[in-house]
């Protein structure tokens, strides 16, 4: 190789590195002029966004406020339930007093006796009936059953023990006697 083919790669090879910077170069400006422009995009959308923060914070409040509101009625619903029970609960006791007062006047009632227990005729919280009727049949409280018709009313004015586990069956006449088939 002599010197003139040296120097035409030499300056071959330059050529060739300078269209390979310019072509980086103009690749980099290229990108950088893209991610710009993109960045200018992203900070439009943000800040058409941004409008909405004061309404997402307003409806949040809104939100949180409803909420505050529907606990509070729901604490007072359940005050007042409470005060209802308790309303219940004195006016059965009243109830329950008035019965016990009554038994210890009745000369047919032994208001005493340890099994005694007052005879309501009302229903407890279960639905059932804390009243010991069984008709025909109804006790009158402390162990003592009067004859009453289909109907609850009295059939005489006998008063008599209740045997066994304090239950009266269904009879004939409902005073006694063979039970009914």
């Amino acid at each position: 190789m002599d010197t003139t083919e040296v120097i035409i790669t030499v300056v071959v090879i330059l050529v060739l590195l300078a269209i390979i910077a310019a072509v980086v170069m103009a690749a980099r400006k290229k990108r950088r002029q893209a991610d710009a422009a993109r960045a200018t995009e992203l900070r439009r959308e943000a800040q058409q966004r941004a409008t909405d923060i004061p309404q997402t914070r307003a409806q949040a409040q809104e939100a949180e406020a409803q909420a505050e509101q529907a606990r509070l009625r729901a604490e007072s619903a359940e005050q007042r339930a409470m005060q209802a029970r308790q309303a219940a609960a004195q006016t059965q006791a009243e109830h329950e007093d008035q019965i016990r007062a009554a038994d210890r006047l009745d000369p047919h009632v032994d208001n005493r006796s340890a099994d005694y227990t007052p005879d309501t005729g009302t229903t407890t919280a279960a639905g059932t009936a804390s009243s010991s009727h069984d008709a025909p049949g109804a006790v009158t409280g402390g162990g003592y059953v009067r004859a009453v018709d289909a109907e609850g009313r009295p059939v005489d004015d006998q008063v008599r023990p209740v045997e066994g586990d304090g239950r009266t069956t269904a009879t004939d006449d409902g005073l006694g006697g063979s039970p009914r088939s």
